[in-house]
């Protein structure tokens, strides 16, 4: 099976959906694929790439290490109150532009100002000592 997956694999651009939509012919295998990718990585199916999930399931050791919840494997650990709030104190302090797609980034002294500038769609710049 994953030889034929290799084969079929084009880039990163195939989605486990889309490899079920080709192969599967019965519904009750699609359910399932789609359950066991949403347990396994919290996305649908159609949204994570065939090629990252292979490669969470190959690195874990098997399908069932990385769905169940016993001491070990995969699910195991869960931090409380959500994963969200990692995000939210990781950006405290931090000037955080939304909406702002990224056209460039420049790195370069530029006088009196620090050296990274972000310019935005719509004509924003943003300048920074750093950029994540």
């Amino acid at each position: 099976t994953t030889r034929l997956v290799q084969k079929q694999l084009i880039g990163d651009s195939k989605t486990p959906q889309s490899w079920a939509d080709a192969h599967f012919l019965n519904e009750p295998a699609q359910e399932l694929l789609t359950q066991l990718v949403a347990g396994v990585s919290g996305f649908h199916s159609r949204d994570v790439s065939l090629l990252s999930l292979l490669h969470l399931i190959r690195s874990s050791g098997s399908v069932e290490t990385c769905a169940e919840t016993t001491e070990g494997c995969n699910q195991e650990l869960h931090v409380v109150g959500g994963t969200q709030q990692i995000s939210e104190k990781l950006a405290d302090g931090l000037e955080i532009a939304l909406s702002s797609p990224v056209i460039s980034i420049e790195y370069a002294k530029l006088s009196g100002k620090p050296p990274v500038r972000v310019h935005c769609r719509g004509g924003k710049i943003v300048f920074s000592k750093a950029i994540v």
